[in-house]
């Protein structure tokens, strides 16, 4: 099992990487203002993570105060077969939130994806 070395006010303690993504909270806005809106968020990975960071650029279109559409700008397309952006908007646009259940196997990319949809909501 990987772990993370997260530190606190108490000192440092073994996280595990899916304890880590699951610990970022995911807000479910409500009534969502009619337009495109563009929303960004970068998150940083723990020690043991493959990478530095997962960071996402998007654009959520929202009609009649639901989420109808979102496009991924940066980056464009994710993954070996390109289809992690289309599933995980599918994901979203049928809960009508950015707080669904992550990409098995890219849960760090799925939980930068709904914090940058989660921003373009606030925004």
């Amino acid at each position: 099992m990987a772990a993370a070395l997260v530190s606190g006010c108490v000192g440092p303690a073994a996280v595990s990487i899916g304890d880590y993504a699951e610990s970022i909270p995911i807000s479910s806005p409500s009534g969502y203002a009619d337009g495109v809106h563009r929303g960004s968020y970068e998150l940083a990975l723990p020690p043991g993570a493959l990478a530095m960071t997962r960071s996402w650029t998007v654009e959520v279109t929202v009609a009649g105060g639901m989420i109808t559409g979102i496009e991924a700008i940066e980056p464009r397309k994710f993954g070996e077969d390109g289809d992690f952006v289309p599933r995980l908007a599918a994901r979203i646009v049928a809960a009508g939130s950015p707080a669904v259940d992550a990409i098995s196997g890219a849960t760090f990319s799925s939980v930068a994806f709904m914090k940058a949809v989660e921003d373009a909501l606030l925004n």
